[in-house]
């Protein structure tokens, strides 16, 4: 099933910005970056992360990239004034995540990308297991980059769990 939410006029600026943003990191890091293409004009099942991370022509993990309209300040993350020290992720997107690291005997790195930082995960180890803790809960929240709601069981990510790169992130360039 394709998404369609990444055709979108918000979601093609959200994709711009996370291909810009990662490539950014991955210059820095001397690391590749292979995206996944989506194509619209067909109903195969997409994959449930954004594509591969690769150093020397070898792939060291996956990842998936999202961007908030939110600032980190001090550890925490600020979103329409409120101040909230955890992410959240939908407990589905990381299980499914976890058996493609299985299968590929790969991590998994999450990118949150903010106004003024990214934050990095590197949230499931190349054996399918979740590095740090989370909390679930049952939740109603923004369905999609283009609104709506939707309630579904959702993980908390802890901010103090991330790597925190303020060189980069939707306004600033690395």
């Amino acid at each position: 099933m394709m998404n369609p939410e990444v055709y979108t006029e918000k979601g093609m600026q959200a994709q711009a910005t996370s291909e810009r943003v990662l490539g950014e990191i991955c210059a820095k890091y001397k690391l590749d970056l292979s995206w996944i293409e989506d194509h619209k004009d067909t109903d195969r099942p997409r994959l449930s992360f954004d594509g591969f991370l690769s150093k020397n022509n070898k792939a060291i993990g996956i990842f998936e990239a999202r961007t908030r309209n939110a600032e980190l300040q001090d550890g925490s993350l600020v979103y329409n004034g409120k101040s909230f020290d955890t992410v959240i992720v939908t407990t589905a997107k990381i299980e499914e995540c976890a058996r493609y690291c299985r299968a590929f005997n790969l991590p998994l790195y999450f990118f949150i990308i903010l106004n003024n930082a990214t934050l990095m995960f590197e949230l499931i180890d190349r054996r399918g297991e979740v590095l740090i803790q989370t909390e679930e809960k049952v939740t109603t929240t923004q369905a999609t980059i283009n609104g709506g709601e939707k309630t579904r069981l959702n993980s908390y990510l802890k901010i103090k769990d991330a790597r925190v790169m303020k060189e980069f992130s939707k306004n600033v360039s690395g």
